[in-house]
């Protein structure tokens, strides 16, 4: 159900009205971009919402009810001559992942009319990017589904498998998560140097996010660590480089083996797996 204020439902009332529609689509790092298919940027809230570097259009939203997913299609294309939005090249960014997991918020802004203030807002939609497709020389598009689709999971949750059940550092697991800071010493394309001092795959399917610099606050998976420089590559690809100097936190990752745990973090006691257990095709 969406709600509105008393100002909104009389302004709606009198069916004489304007409407904007915005669009907020933050990034599982953190980072939030404001759009708005008005033709003309909007300011609400302390926020802009640009109209003139972006072109961006929806399709109708299909809306379900109960534990129904509720979809969305939005289509964005690059104008001429924009500036990139926060320095970032959109296609290239959205080439390399900038969107995955991003979550959109599409509002709507009324007004009495054009060149007042506006009378209020009301959410229409939210939801998080579950493709994106059509991807161009000028723009793509994007499917969103409400967040009633994260409910389609596998039932039951736990089952006999070989490889251990519980989320590192998590409960089941018991392990604290450590504090490992490193500094960045050199960027080589898509791999960062640093300072560290680990055995090569230690910090393999980690996670690190930035601590200072211009991409404070980023976070992203590590995909490969080698003790050689300290090089770590991460996913998925960033869209600003960080700068030398910059400092990380980093953790280390497991590949949810029987071996990795008694080795890597003396955990056995709470390994959740069964190695042991006959693979399907053993099965009669």
């Amino acid at each position: 159900m969406k709600t509105a204020s008393d100002a909104v439902k009389a302004l709606l009332l009198s069916s004489q009205f304007c409407i904007a529609e915005l669009y907020t689509l933050t990034t599982p790092t953190a980072m939030s971009f404001y759009l708005t298919s008005h033709d003309e940027d909007i300011v609400y809230d302390g926020n802009i919402y640009y109209a003139s570097l972006l072109n961006i259009n929806r399709s109708g939203i299909t809306l379900g009810r109960g534990a129904e997913v509720s979809e969305l299609t939005v289509d964005i294309s690059i104008k001429a001559g924009a500036d990139p939005l926060a320095g970032i090249d959109w296609l290239a960014g959205v080439r390399n992942g900038l969107l995955d997991g991003c979550t959109i918020q599409l509002d709507r802004l009324f007004y009495s009319a054009w060149g007042t203030d506006p009378i209020g807002l009301v959410t229409f939609f939210k939801g998080y990017v579950s493709t994106v497709d059509n991807l161009g020389r000028t723009g793509f598009s994007l499917a969103v589904k409400s967040d009633a689709e994260r409910l389609n999971i596998k039932w039951p949750r736990n089952i006999y498998q070989a490889s251990c059940r519980w989320n590192l550092y998590g409960a089941g697991c018991g392990l604290g998560k450590p504090t490992i800071v490193g500094t960045i010493t050199g960027v080589d394309g898509i791999t960062l140097q640093s300072d560290l001092s680990y055995a090569d795959g230690y910090f393999d399917g980690g996670s690190l996010v930035f601590a200072s610099g211009s991409v404070i606050g980023q976070a992203y998976t590590v995909r490969s660590y080698l003790n050689t420089a300290g090089a770590i590559t991460v996913l998925p690809a960033m869209p600003v480089a960080p700068s030398i100097g910059d400092t990380f936190l980093i953790v280390p990752g497991c590949d949810k083996t029987l071996s990795t745990c008694e080795t890597k973090f003396d955990n056995l006691d709470n390994f959740g797996g069964y190695p042991y257990i006959p693979v399907p095709e053993s099965a009669i």
